[in-house]
């Protein structure tokens, strides 16, 4: 009998963990989807903007060093808020809820990329790490910033 007690227990409490898990997964699949309806804009920066765009730099620095990726180590020593406000122009700010969320600089040209006609070229495009789905969203608009411009491709540094 207390056999039978203890396998009823364990099934109940593996069910309540199954409906736990599949609660939590429901809550992330809403929240992913709600942020593909999320409202993002996308504009040129104001020197405003720069400070929020220089911290999200910072934000996904770490978040890469908290990863192993040691592909961004030192940038904030170069990409200062000083250095974005020189982009004005060409940084452009993705904004969610009149809030900061992303950015990126668009040029038309890059000495980079010689004899590349008719490209778009992407810089420092970096998404905050605390709404996961943004950056692929705010790619999307440009994508069709770049379409809407006639461009025939981006090209990603």
């Amino acid at each position: 009998m207390l056999v039978n007690f203890l396998c009823f227990v364990k099934c109940i409490k593996n069910t309540f963990l199954l409906i736990n898990i599949l609660v939590v997964k429901s809550a992330q699949k809403d929240y992913a989807n709600s942020m593909k309806k999320q409202n993002l804009e996308m504009r040129l920066a104001t020197p405003d903007d720069c400070g929020a765009f220089a911290y999200i730099i910072l934000e996904r620095q770490n978040w890469f060093i908290e990863n192993s990726n040691p592909q961004w180590n030192n940038i904030t020593d170069y990409y200062t808020k000083e250095y974005y406000q020189s982009m004005i122009g060409k940084l452009y700010i993705f904004s969610y809820n009149s809030k900061v969320v992303a950015g990126a600089i668009l040029v038309t040209k890059d000495d980079f990329w010689q004899n590349d006609k008719n490209s778009l070229y992407l810089h420092s495009f970096a998404s905050t790490p605390k709404h996961k789905g943004i950056g692929k969203e705010a790619f999307g608009l440009i994508k069709e910033h770049a379409r809407s411009r006639g461009y025939a491709s981006i090209r990603i540094d």
